[in-house]
């Protein structure tokens, strides 16, 4: 992903995954990737590609501006 990572972001993904009561571990499996890569994604959101933020907002059934923007747009 090229586009300017929100600072927020990696907040927005760490708040999604506990309000659902998952684990990384949980999430994982949710995703279908390794534990280690959801804490990537915490950490570092930049390594998300556009495909993958469209299934987190899927997963965590929110627009995928959510992700970006929180309940304020």
């Amino acid at each position: 992903m090229n586009a300017e990572i929100p600072n927020n972001l990696k907040h927005t993904l760490k708040e999604l995954r506990v309000r659902k009561g998952w684990s990384r571990q949980q999430a994982a499996e949710e995703f279908g990737v390794t534990e280690r890569t959801i804490n990537n994604w915490e950490k570092n959101p930049s390594a998300l590609s556009y495909e993958k933020i469209k299934q987190v907002a899927s997963v965590y059934d929110i627009p995928v501006n959510y992700i970006f923007f929180g309940p304020n747009i």
